[in-house]
């Protein structure tokens, strides 16, 4: 099953089981969304339950916080993650907030889903990955998985020599970049975190203190990336296990550009992981 397949299979399943799941999103009725994740869904639940909206984010997610205070339950399509911003103030002042403003008196169960990172080539309007801003918020939870599988963080590859924790399309080059480091001797564990909000603590540090290294990978730019946050909570709960310091590897501070070959040049590759990894190692 395609990764956009096992999405709108959830939505489906969801849809069928509640009647207060609601779809919203431009372009996600007729034309089954931008990757075709609602393809189908219009003929099954119709257009009251498949709402095609305006191109305005923030009223999308605006009127999806309205829809879940009063008992809905809204999925939200964003086209693309960089389209979040005119909504984030949404997201993050009023549909994670909401709750505890109130005392309790409404709560927001709602899913904005975002397509991330790239791999299309689509630029620096279509391509970033911006999930750490969501991970510093109180009352959102955020999930970036590589694939269909969700839940706790997964260990891809058991190895002994050293930790990649990483997460959504980096999984895939860290694994073929931990086959390529075997050929070498280099036996490198690969943990898929899945979620970020919650952390699965224990996966990481229990690999850590197997292999006594770290090397966090991601997309976003290193300069207040998630994988920060990782290697503070191994050097605080894990240092006396590390033969070395934990290292971060991650896209350059620079929007990302359109073509294919720049694009791989900013966003971490399979050999810059190897490269990393044996310096790590060194």
């Amino acid at each position: 099953m395609f990764y956009n397949e096992a999405l709108g299979d959830a939505l489906r399943l969801e849809m069928e089981r509640d009647p207060r799941v609601i779809v919203l999103g431009e372009d996600i009725a007729e034309h089954g969304g931008a990757f075709q994740v609602t393809a189908g869904l219009l003929d099954k639940f119709g257009p009251t339950r498949i709402r095609q909206t305006p191109i305005s984010e923030l009223g999308i997610v605006g009127a999806a916080v309205g829809m879940a205070a009063y008992g809905l339950r809204p999925c939200v399509e964003l086209q693309f993650a960089d389209y979040m911003y005119p909504a984030y103030d949404q997201i993050v002042s009023e549909a994670a907030r909401l709750r505890y403003r109130s005392n309790g008196q409404f709560t927001c169960p709602i899913v904005v889903r975002m397509p991330t990172g790239g791999g299309i080539f689509g630029g620096q309007t279509h391509s970033q990955s911006p999930e750490a801003l969501f991970t510093h918020v109180c009352g959102l939870k955020t999930v970036v998985p590589s694939n269909p599988t969700l839940g706790e963080a997964d260990v891809k590859r058991a190895g002994t020599d050293l930790t990649i924790v990483t997460w959504s399309r980096e999984v895939l080059f860290s694994l073929e970049a931990a086959e390529n480091l075997a050929a070498d001797g280099i036996e490198a564990e690969v943990i898929d975190l899945r979620s970020l909000v919650p952390l699965d603590r224990d996966a990481v540090l229990a690999s850590v203190r197997r292999t006594h290294r770290l090397l966090v990978v991601h997309e976003a730019i290193k300069r207040g990336g998630y994988g920060g946050e990782i290697a503070a909570m191994v050097a605080e709960d894990a240092f006396d296990d590390l033969d070395a310091p934990p290292r971060r590897l991650a896209g350059l501070e620079t929007p990302i550009p359109y073509a294919q070959h720049l694009e791989k040049s900013v966003v971490p590759q399979v050999n810059d992981i190897i490269r990393v990894a044996k310096e790590l190692l060194a």
